[in-house]
Protein backbone atom coordinates (compact mmCIF):
# COMPACT_ATOMS: atom_id res chain seq x y z
CA UNK A 1 0.00 0.00 0.00
CA UNK A 2 2.77 2.38 -1.00
CA UNK A 3 1.64 3.47 -4.43
CA UNK A 4 5.11 4.71 -5.41
CA UNK A 5 6.53 1.24 -4.74
CA UNK A 6 3.61 -0.27 -6.65
CA UNK A 7 4.69 1.72 -9.70
CA UNK A 8 8.13 0.11 -9.58
CA UNK A 9 6.52 -3.30 -9.16
CA UNK A 10 4.44 -2.68 -12.30
CA UNK A 11 7.63 -1.96 -14.26
CA UNK A 12 9.30 -5.13 -13.00
CA UNK A 13 6.29 -7.29 -13.80
CA UNK A 14 6.08 -5.82 -17.30
CA UNK A 15 9.80 -6.47 -17.88
CA UNK A 16 9.52 -10.06 -16.62
CA UNK A 17 6.50 -10.73 -18.82
CA UNK A 18 8.30 -9.23 -21.82
CA UNK A 19 11.18 -11.67 -21.25
CA UNK A 20 8.73 -14.57 -21.26
CA UNK A 21 6.75 -13.23 -24.23
CA UNK A 22 8.86 -10.73 -26.23
CA UNK A 23 6.07 -10.20 -28.79
CA UNK A 24 3.80 -8.96 -26.00
CA UNK A 25 6.44 -6.56 -24.66
CA UNK A 26 4.93 -3.37 -26.09
CA UNK A 27 1.49 -4.24 -24.70
CA UNK A 28 2.93 -5.08 -21.27
CA UNK A 29 4.74 -1.74 -21.30
CA UNK A 30 1.55 0.17 -22.29
CA UNK A 31 -0.43 -1.56 -19.57
CA UNK A 32 2.27 -0.87 -16.98
CA UNK A 33 2.38 2.79 -18.01
CA UNK A 34 -1.43 3.09 -17.69
CA UNK A 35 -1.36 1.42 -14.27
CA UNK A 36 1.48 3.66 -13.11
CA UNK A 37 -0.50 6.75 -14.16
CA UNK A 38 -3.48 5.58 -12.10
CA UNK A 39 -1.21 4.80 -9.15
CA UNK A 40 0.41 8.24 -9.41
CA UNK A 41 -3.03 9.87 -9.31
CA UNK A 42 -4.00 7.73 -6.32
CA UNK A 43 -0.77 8.71 -4.57
CA UNK A 44 -1.51 12.38 -5.19
CA UNK A 45 -5.07 11.96 -3.88
CA UNK A 46 -3.82 10.34 -0.67
CA UNK A 47 -1.07 12.92 -0.22
CA UNK A 48 -3.51 15.83 -0.64
CA UNK A 49 -6.34 14.13 1.26
CA UNK A 50 -4.24 13.33 4.31
CA UNK A 51 -2.24 16.56 4.41
CA UNK A 52 -4.55 18.60 6.64
CA UNK A 53 -5.54 16.09 9.31
CA UNK A 54 -5.78 16.84 13.02
CA UNK A 55 -4.63 13.32 13.88
CA UNK A 56 -1.87 11.14 12.49
CA UNK A 57 -2.38 8.00 14.59
CA UNK A 58 -4.06 5.08 12.82
CA UNK A 59 -5.07 2.62 15.55
CA UNK A 60 -5.67 -0.85 14.16
CA UNK A 61 -7.47 -3.43 16.24
CA UNK A 62 -5.60 -6.14 14.43
CA UNK A 63 -2.29 -6.73 12.73
CA UNK A 64 -0.08 -4.09 11.17
CA UNK A 65 -1.36 -4.31 7.61
CA UNK A 66 -1.04 -0.60 6.78
CA UNK A 67 2.59 0.14 7.63
CA UNK A 68 3.63 1.08 4.11
CA UNK A 69 0.64 3.37 3.71
CA UNK A 70 1.27 4.99 7.09
CA UNK A 71 4.94 5.61 6.34
CA UNK A 72 4.23 7.01 2.86
CA UNK A 73 1.74 9.60 4.13
CA UNK A 74 3.28 10.57 7.45
CA UNK A 75 0.88 8.60 9.60
CA UNK A 76 1.64 6.46 12.64
CA UNK A 77 0.28 2.92 12.60
CA UNK A 78 -0.55 1.58 16.06
CA UNK A 79 -1.52 -2.08 15.78
CA UNK A 80 -2.63 -4.39 18.56
CA UNK A 81 -0.29 -7.08 17.27
CA UNK A 82 2.44 -7.62 14.67
CA UNK A 83 2.23 -8.54 11.01
CA UNK A 84 0.63 -11.98 11.26
CA UNK A 85 -3.14 -11.85 10.75
CA UNK A 86 -3.39 -15.08 12.75
CA UNK A 87 -1.79 -13.63 15.88
CA UNK A 88 -3.89 -12.65 18.86
CA UNK A 89 -3.13 -9.77 21.21
CA UNK A 90 -2.53 -10.23 24.89
CA UNK A 91 -4.64 -8.37 27.47
CA UNK A 92 -1.67 -6.08 28.23
CA UNK A 93 -1.43 -5.18 24.52
CA UNK A 94 -5.05 -4.11 24.54
CA UNK A 95 -4.64 -2.08 27.73
CA UNK A 96 -1.47 -0.43 26.38
CA UNK A 97 -3.38 0.76 23.30
CA UNK A 98 -6.37 1.86 25.41
CA UNK A 99 -4.05 3.96 27.58
CA UNK A 100 -2.34 5.42 24.52
CA UNK A 101 -5.68 6.32 22.93
CA UNK A 102 -6.91 7.98 26.09
CA UNK A 103 -3.67 9.93 26.49
CA UNK A 104 -3.69 11.16 22.87
CA UNK A 105 -7.44 11.70 22.62
CA UNK A 106 -7.85 9.12 19.85
CA UNK A 107 -11.50 8.25 19.28
CA UNK A 108 -11.36 6.16 16.08
CA UNK A 109 -10.35 2.53 15.85
CA UNK A 110 -9.83 0.91 12.46
CA UNK A 111 -10.04 -2.74 11.59
CA UNK A 112 -9.22 -4.61 8.42
CA UNK A 113 -12.26 -6.00 6.63
CA UNK A 114 -10.82 -9.53 6.66
CA UNK A 115 -10.63 -9.59 10.49
CA UNK A 116 -13.65 -10.03 12.79
CA UNK A 117 -14.63 -6.68 14.34
CA UNK A 118 -14.78 -7.96 17.97
CA UNK A 119 -11.46 -6.45 19.12
CA UNK A 120 -12.11 -3.15 17.41
CA UNK A 121 -15.53 -2.89 19.05
CA UNK A 122 -14.02 -3.69 22.46
CA UNK A 123 -11.27 -1.13 22.01
CA UNK A 124 -13.70 1.52 20.76
CA UNK A 125 -16.00 0.90 23.72
CA UNK A 126 -13.05 1.28 26.14
CA UNK A 127 -12.04 4.66 24.67
CA UNK A 128 -15.57 5.94 24.01
CA UNK A 129 -14.89 5.89 20.29
CA UNK A 130 -16.08 4.44 17.03
CA UNK A 131 -14.98 1.80 14.55
CA UNK A 132 -14.19 2.31 10.86
CA UNK A 133 -13.13 -0.39 8.41
CA UNK A 134 -10.04 -0.25 6.17
CA UNK A 135 -9.39 -2.57 3.26
CA UNK A 136 -5.91 -3.69 2.32
CA UNK A 137 -7.04 -4.23 -1.26
CA UNK A 138 -6.83 -8.00 -1.49
CA UNK A 139 -10.07 -9.27 0.06
CA UNK A 140 -13.34 -8.61 -1.70
CA UNK A 141 -16.72 -9.68 -0.43
CA UNK A 142 -18.96 -11.64 -2.76
CA UNK A 143 -21.13 -8.52 -3.10
CA UNK A 144 -18.10 -6.39 -4.06
CA UNK A 145 -17.07 -9.00 -6.63
CA UNK A 146 -20.55 -9.01 -8.15
CA UNK A 147 -20.47 -5.20 -8.35
CA UNK A 148 -17.02 -5.33 -10.03
CA UNK A 149 -15.41 -3.31 -7.24
CA UNK A 150 -11.68 -3.01 -7.82
CA UNK A 151 -8.53 -1.97 -6.01
CA UNK A 152 -8.90 1.72 -6.83
CA UNK A 153 -12.48 1.71 -5.54
CA UNK A 154 -11.31 0.18 -2.26
CA UNK A 155 -8.53 2.73 -1.91
CA UNK A 156 -11.00 5.60 -2.47
CA UNK A 157 -13.11 4.17 0.38
CA UNK A 158 -10.01 3.84 2.59
CA UNK A 159 -9.01 7.44 1.93
CA UNK A 160 -12.50 8.64 2.86
CA UNK A 161 -12.47 6.61 6.09
CA UNK A 162 -8.97 7.75 7.01
CA UNK A 163 -9.98 11.36 6.44
CA UNK A 164 -13.09 10.86 8.56
CA UNK A 165 -11.28 9.16 11.41
CA UNK A 166 -8.26 11.49 11.43
CA UNK A 167 -10.30 14.69 11.29
CA UNK A 168 -9.06 15.93 7.94
CA UNK A 169 -10.24 19.17 6.36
Amino acid sequence: LDFSLDQRIADRIAAALAQIDPAGGPEFERNARALKERLALLDAEFRAGLAGCRGKDVVLAGHGAFGYLARRYGLVQIALFGLSPDALPKAQDLMRVVDLCRKRGIRTVYFENSVPPDLSETLAREIGGRVLVLKAGHNLTREEQEKKVGFFDLMAEDLARLREGLGCR
